[in-house]
């Protein structure tokens, strides 16, 4: 009469605890990426500028499908406070403030490349459509957008943004938030500009290094930091 081999039953016990380890790893690494605090990110800065609609129902495509990534307007939903996905999200909308903001109308992308990422069906991305059934466009609604960016007016200023001049913001407060942007380095010289009815202090360091600081809410803009022979 045969027997059943023991070592099964031990073998399983063994892969126990390993899966048990695995388990708990798992679950303290979800845990801990919580901490990284990208909410710091996730932020809806003044409305600089904003394009005139000439129709109310491209304006409504447009916020619905549109606004939350490529404007100063959007809602974080719940998951977007969830790691892994909150850095997904918060990259998105990083990403797309940067080529197109309906917020800071007058920068990034032209009319013809929007109608363009609008037309083949690439805007508004798929992943997004996903987590938003209704900003998936219609082939009517997307016509109808397409059309509505074809005719925007003039930028008008935004509720903020009326008297663009620095209150609190001076050329120390720039200087300083260009230093910490970089780390190091001699500033040389400070400059009052303005660009895109936008004021800017320009922060010149002594390797020929250039920070752009907002002139309104003190935040570095943008950088240009390769070296370059320092200014007489």
């Amino acid at each position: 009469m045969s027997t059943v081999p023991a070592a099964a039953p031990a073998a399983a016990s063994r892969r126990t605890p390993w899966l048990r380890r695995i388990g708990i790893g798992a679950i303290a690494l979800i845990v801990l990426i919580q901490l990284v605090p990208v909410w710091l990110f996730q932020n809806n800065p003044p409305i600089v500028a904003q394009p005139t609609w000439t129709n109310a129902e491209a304006e409504a495509i447009a916020r619905k499908a549109c606004y939350d990534c490529h404007s100063n307007e959007t809602v974080w939903p719940y998951y977007s406070k969830i790691a892994p996905v909150s850095w997904l999200v918060t990259l998105d909308v990083f990403r797309g403030r940067r080529k197109l903001n309906f917020s800071e109308w007058g920068r990034g992308r032209s009319v013809n490349e929007m109608t363009r990422v609008v037309r083949n069906g690439s805007m508004p991305m798929g992943i997004y459509t996903i987590m938003h059934p209704t900003a998936k466009l219609t082939e009517a609604e997307r016509q109808i957008l397409i059309d509505g960016l074809k005719t925007l007016g003039t930028p008008t200023p935004g509720p903020t943004s009326k008297a663009l001049e620095p209150k609190t913001i001076t050329s120390e407060v720039a200087a300083t938030a260009a230093r910490l942007y970089r780390g190091s380095g001699e500033v040389t010289q400070v400059e009052l500009t303005r660009k895109d009815e936008r004021i800017f202090f320009s922060v010149h360091f002594a390797d020929g290094a250039e920070v752009f600081v907002d002139g309104l809410t003190g935040q570095v803009a943008y950088a240009r930091l390769e070296s370059k022979p320092p200014r007489n």
